[in-house]
């Protein structure tokens, strides 16, 4: 009986001694090994340092939070280069620099390879590397603003290789609405922010700023479009150069009881409520006139010494000055026309306009017998006459002088 009793107390012993002979170390790392090759079985890899960096950049690139790096085989000290390579993508790369708020890394070594744990804190407002728009240079750049205008983007993000270091985004949105502003019915204020500081690759995070909402700048154009649209068929019937252009007048000048003043939606203001100003009644008339055919400009001058805008425009070949914002101040409400020496309070660069002289080599010509103005022709170089037939050489007899021959006359 006792004899049986021994085994039975031996493998008692065994089995409640169990887990204090294995020791916790040992548990400790059999566990952390399985979870770590259950969890990270797609983790990325690195040899190298420039491997390191590419890595981490990858895991910027798909937006991980959490990422695992294995080194195998390591070419260096792999301690030391994690936190390097760390930092130069953060403050150095492009897409770190926009993208990441601060990056930390921790390092361990799992039997014959390194385990490195990076840890990515993004910036709350980036956007992702899907939505970034990749250009080049000015032309890139400039290109992609205006697209993202016609659309009514509020935000736009680009790459921009061979980074322009004169880049004015302000100047590129504002020449942008300036010339077409019969669909940019607000022009926004704009913020831009650049990623790193140097460099030939740099990120542009641009957010333009509105005071009206897309739908209701929608509504606007519509409005506007409506009205530009309503205008141009008003002289569809006419052909005469001045015809059209005294219809164009009266079409914008009757439509309002106009009040002077300035709007953050200018076209639709003057259009759709009767608030005018210099500029925008030069706008407008150029756009009208573009689409019936008339050669317009828009004059950048001055008047009494304030900054204004007119138009100079082309009738029969002859410019002259039209000035839609005087019609209404001067409550003249009619079609008036000015030659430059007309035009003593203003002011603008003559070379860069066409000439409304005072007295046109057009307007030189009498009148005709009904009154009119009669144009002249085209010259087509010095008249030549008929030649005539050649007469016959009459017989001057020998011994004669020749100057006291009566000559026969030519037929």
């Amino acid at each position: 009986m006792k004899h049986r009793l021994i085994p039975m107390l031996l493998a008692l012993l065994l089995l409640s001694g169990c887990a204090a002979l294995v020791p916790s170390e040992y548990t400790v790392v059999t566990e952390h090994t399985e979870t770590v090759v259950e969890e990270d079985s797609d983790a990325l890899t690195a040899e190298s340092y420039d491997e390191l960096k590419y890595a981490i950049l990858t895991l910027i690139e798909d937006g991980t939070a959490h990422g695992v790096i294995r080194a195998y085989h390591y070419d260096g000290d792999v301690t030391k280069d994690i936190s390097s390579a760390a930092y130069e993508v953060w403050k150095n790369d492009p897409m770190g620099a926009y993208a990441v708020e601060f990056i930390t890394t921790d390092c361990n070594l799992l039997l014959s390879y390194y385990e490195i744990h990076v840890e990515i804190t993004y910036r709350q407002n980036a956007v992702d590397a899907a939505d970034i728009s990749y250009v080049r240079g000015s032309a890139g750049a400039r290109q992609a603003i205006e697209t993202a205008l016609a659309g009514m983007a509020d935000r736009l993000v680009l790459r921009i290789s061979a980074y322009p270091e004169d880049l004015d985004c302000e100047a590129l949105v504002s020449a942008y609405c300036e010339a077409h502003p019969e669909t940019q019915m607000e022009c926004p204020a704009v913020s831009a922010a650049v990623y790193p500081d140097n460099g030939s690759i740099r990120i542009l995070d641009l957010q333009f700023t509105y005071e009206h909402t897309v739908d209701e700048r929608k509504t606007m154009q519509s409005a506007v479009s409506t009205v530009l649209n309503s205008a141009a068929n008003y002289v569809r019937y006419r052909n005469e150069d001045s015809a059209k252009a005294e219809l164009l007048c009266s079409y914008l000048l009757d439509r309002f009881d106009y009040t002077e003043g300035e709007s953050v939606t200018p076209v639709y203001s003057l259009l759709c409520e009767g608030v005018a100003d210099s500029r925008t009644f030069a706008q407008i008339y150029q756009i009208l006139c573009d689409r019936v055919g008339l050669e317009c400009c828009t004059v950048s001058g001055y008047l009494d010494g304030e900054s204004y805008a007119w138009n100079i425009i082309n009738i029969d070949g002859v410019y002259r000055h039209l000035d839609l914002m005087r019609c209404v101040r001067d409550g003249v409400g009619q079609f008036t026309l000015y030659s430059d020496g007309e035009m003593e309070r203003y002011s603008w660069d003559r070379t860069a306009y066409p000439s409304c002289s005072d007295k046109p080599e057009a307007l030189e010509e009498p009148e005709g017998p009904s009154g009119e103005q009669t144009w002249p022709e085209q010259p087509s170089g010095p008249e030549i006459p008929a030649e005539p037939e050649e007469p016959t050489e009459p017989d001057i007899p020998q011994g004669t002088d020749s100057e006291d021959q009566e000559m026969p006359e030519t037929p």
